[in-house]
């Protein structure tokens, strides 16, 4: 088999940074790997508690990212949350989040180190809420806030993202396979 491993800088939603990728492409099937690192915030912080939600409390992992600030919540409450954008707005006023971007990340355990996400994402300045095909911080936030070394997180688009946890060097990797569409393109898998 014949590989080519390269590193390319790319622009990538969520950031207003170059990211760094590096990738391991195989030439016989034209499908590969590619990973990045994430640098962990300085103001990297874990917070278990309950928020509101309608009438009720629910259990939710606070998990607070360079840009964004993630509520962590068991999947089995997706359905019982009637308006999205009135969650969020209740959040800001009651949990005082200043950052620009909140995400509820619903999970759901496979298995040990396998999970599935639905994000909802919402951004204050501009009031839009996106129910993400992907969200990599949503991954990250929840190896994180589940104290956990590693996790295979399956997107809603039904691709999945490898994340790694490297806390004492504060930076966290994420990977997924990829896919030659075009030469010097990629397309993610």
């Amino acid at each position: 088999l014949s590989r080519k491993i390269f590193k390319a800088v790319i622009e990538s939603s969520g950031t207003s940074r170059l990211v760094r990728i590096w990738a391991n492409f195989e030439e016989q099937n034209r499908k590969s790997w590619a990973e990045t690192q994430v640098p962990l915030s300085k103001n990297l912080k874990v917070v278990r508690g309950k928020i509101k939600v309608d009438d009720a409390l629910i259990p939710a992992i606070r998990v607070n990212l360079s840009g964004i600030t993630h509520f962590l919540i068991n999947k089995r409450y997706f359905n019982s949350i009637k308006n999205f954008r009135d969650v969020f707005e209740k959040l800001y006023r009651r949990k005082s989040l200043i950052i620009e971007a909140c995400g509820l990340i619903f999970f759901q355990r496979l298995s040990r180190d396998e999970f599935k996400i639905n994000p909802i994402v919402y951004v204050r300045k501009t009031r839009t809420l996106v129910s993400e095909t992907s969200c990599a911080s949503g991954s990250v936030a929840l190896v994180i806030g589940l104290n956990l070394k590693s996790a295979s997180v399956t997107q809603p688009s039904g691709y999945s993202l490898f994340v790694r946890a490297r806390f004492r060097k504060k930076y966290a990797t994420v990977g997924g396979k990829v896919q030659e569409v075009l030469h010097n393109s990629m397309k993610t898998k």
